[in-house]
């Protein structure tokens, strides 16, 4: 079965493209300080890193508050929305699903370089499943937090393959 953290806001991705960011330049700050902790400009780059700091935490909590909300588990017969609490919010038998559109490839977010040049450049992992049940599309962005749970994943499709369900894959 797959588990993972909801994104409960299209925002996540541009907040997490800030940390990134606010990383960079709070790393670029630190290293000017410790290369000049001796002189003047030294002591005048500490306060802003830890302004860039303080303000990185922040958003932390910021992007952290946007997965917190609910959960999703992903059995070959069934998916499941609930609640932090464990609450079952909606569950969607994969009996009424007549499609399903998945990415090709699901990826840790920033896990490489070229993942987080490709976040500050504003084009961050997305990892989803679009569901077409009902005669409506229901997309489920997801946070991923280990490699074992894309191998989850990974198995459901193939069960989900094994039944003939339709899938389509997208870049």
């Amino acid at each position: 079965m797959f588990k993972a953290k909801l994104i409960d806001d299209p925002r996540y991705y541009s907040t997490t493209r800030k940390l990134i960011l606010l990383g960079l330049v709070g790393g670029i700050l630190s290293g000017i300080w410790f290369i000049s902790i001796e002189t003047p400009l030294g002591w005048m780059v500490l306060l802003p890193a830890f302004g860039f700091a303080a303000w990185r935490i922040w958003i932390n909590r910021k992007a952290a508050d946007m997965v917190r909300n609910r959960k999703i588990e992903i059995s070959p017969e069934m998916i499941t929305v609930k609640s932090s609490q464990g609450k079952i919010m909606e569950s969607i038998s994969m009996d009424s699903v007549s499609q399903i559109t998945l990415k090709d490839t699901y990826r840790l977010p920033d896990e490489t370089v070229q993942d987080l040049v490709q976040s500050l450049k504003g084009k961050s992992i997305e990892n989803f499943v679009i569901l077409h049940a009902h005669n409506r599309d229901l997309r489920f962005d997801f946070a991923l937090d280990s490699h074992f749970m894309i191998g989850q994943l990974k198995k459901v499709v193939s069960e989900w393959q094994k039944a003939g369900k339709e899938i389509t894959w997208i870049a």
